[in-house]
């Protein structure tokens, strides 16, 4: 399956999530207590943005003045903007994340899940740029010469001179 269409199922499955939770705690509590905390989730989700989002600006400019220090900041910063914006989305589930990703004791636990992501995500990339380092290194290239083996043959379908089949000798 495509991500895009995980990221749906997500989406999808987070809302029926959201609206079974919010019929449990109204049912528990009382439609308008359940409103009200809906109410003051986006009110307090919309305060921490705007508090949070200068910070973030502060962060970025931090960040190009002193790029080796600023990666912790700027996850940080990151991780309170997105706290805060699924605290200002209608919903007690993402509430609740949101608080998980702005609460500082929890905070490095997201910031490793982030990092882990992100480092799946673009492990491709980063394998291809080894490999173009690797290859314009002058010091990477191997000298060494062939030497036919007698009484060597390849197994059968292993004809393609792509392979190379030997030892490294010192």
């Amino acid at each position: 399956m495509r991500r895009s269409r995980v990221a749906l199922v997500v989406a999808g499955l987070l809302a029926v999530a959201e609206i079974a939770l919010l019929a449990w705690v109204g049912q528990a509590l009382g439609v308008w207590w359940t409103l009200l905390i809906v109410v003051l989730g986006g009110v307090v989700g919309g305060a921490i943005i705007r508090h949070e989002g200068s910070k973030a600006w502060a962060s970025l400019r931090e960040a190009q003045a002193h790029p080796q220090e600023a990666s912790s900041q700027l996850t940080d910063a990151a991780l309170v903007l997105t706290g805060g914006a699924l605290i200002a989305v209608p919903g007690l589930l993402t509430d609740i994340i949101g608080l998980l990703l702005i609460v500082p004791a929890t905070r490095p636990l997201a910031r490793r899940g982030v990092r882990a992501i992100l480092a799946g995500l673009t492990r491709p990339y980063r394998d291809q740029i080894d490999l173009l380092q690797a290859q314009a290194d002058p010091g990477s290239v191997v000298e060494g010469e062939t030497v036919e083996q007698p009484g060597f043959h390849p197994p059968a379908g292993t004809d393609d001179p792509t392979i190379i089949r030997g030892e490294i000798e010192p």
